[in-house]
């Protein structure tokens, strides 16, 4: 699981990584063509977290296992508890 964080804008979002961020910013990785090829449940997970997605996002996405959104969801929750 990566990191859980309350961003500037003050959404509750995973850490993005710097670089996965940059390859899809500047269009060397297709999010729709990575989506569609198959890659193993657990990589997809922790690659729309190295996004930096928000944690409530990150619920909606249909691929992602139940048990870890309810994982994500509760440190999020323990964030958001935090003045």
């Amino acid at each position: 699981m990566q990191p859980i964080t309350r961003a500037s804008d003050g959404v509750i979002r995973f850490r993005g990584n710097a670089i996965v961020e940059w390859l899809v910013d500047t269009g060397r990785v297709n999010l729709n063509e990575i989506a569609s090829h198959g890659f193993p449940q657990a990589d997809m997970e922790q690659f729309w977290q190295l996004l930096g997605y928000s944690v409530s996002g990150y619920g909606d996405l249909s691929f992602i296992s139940p048990e870890t959104v309810q994982a994500a969801d509760e440190l999020a929750n323990r964030i958001s508890d935090q003045p």
